[in-house]
């Protein structure tokens, strides 16, 4: 995971992905609160290991986007939340994992 921050640190300005526009924009509901703080809570992990601010690796509406569509695969995930190539490479496996259990239920 450091090896892809320091990578993407040494792009110039120019070589930065263009931002993508997200879906789902608004407040969620009650009920995706449980799998908000579950990405929320896998996503700062990651920050901490990462030493940066988890707002960075994952902004808070980034991760309403998620819950509310119900995105499971990556592409979903980015496509709903507006996610950076680099932000889903870091991302996919850890927060497929932590809805996985949402599934269950």
């Amino acid at each position: 995971m450091k090896g892809a921050v320091k990578k993407a640190r040494a792009l110039p300005k120019e070589k930065w992905p263009e931002r993508r526009k997200r879906q789902n924009r608004g407040p969620a509901g009650p009920e995706c609160k449980p799998q908000i703080e579950a990405l929320r809570t896998e996503c700062a992990r990651i920050a901490h290991e990462l030493e940066i601010p988890p707002s960075v690796l994952a902004p808070k509406a980034m991760l309403v986007a998620i819950a509310k569509s119900n995105a499971r695969t990556p592409e979903e995930m980015q496509a709903c939340s507006g996610m950076m190539d680099w932000q889903l490479e870091l991302l996919k496996e850890p927060l497929r994992k932590a809805l996985e259990r949402f599934d269950a239920a």
